[in-house]
């Protein structure tokens, strides 16, 4: 039994012994790998400038748009209405008054509110990256 064991272990530290020693030695080509002067990225060794942070593609992530101005309701775009609500016609017995009539803001101008809008005017500097292209 004993026997069994120690064969079971040599061959278990062997195996071990195998996986360092592969290991080890990837580790050790790894960076003479990097070295040997093939390019990765499809270009020759560089130091970037100017032209490799443009694109021929608008980058910004903006459309062209122009700027508008919005519209914002003030008292010009409201009238005093009053509409007729007691359902009945003037007669001798009924004369409206005060009551019959419902008093409301009617918006007259046709325009909702909105919000002004800055644009965008692409320039040269739409065209730049951050991070080399």
């Amino acid at each position: 039994m004993m026997k069994r064991h120690r064969h079971i272990r040599r061959r278990l530290v062997g195996a071990l012994a195998a996986f360092v020693v592969f290991c080890t030695t990837y580790a050790l080509i790894l960076p003479a790998v990097t070295l040997s002067g093939e390019t990765h990225c499809g270009k020759e060794e560089h130091t970037h400038t100017e032209d490799c942070y443009r694109s021929e593609d608008w980058l910004c992530g903006l459309e062209e748009q122009t700027a508008t101005e919005g519209h914002v309701q003030d008292e010009t775009c409201w009238q005093t209405q009053e509409t007729l609500i007691c359902g009945q016609e003037e007669s001798e017995l009924h004369v409206h008054d005060a009551t019959c009539y419902q008093t409301e803001q009617v918006l007259i101008c046709g325009q909702e509110e909105t919000a002004g809008t800055e644009g965008h005017t692409h320039t040269d500097d739409c065209h730049k990256s951050s991070e080399p292209l």
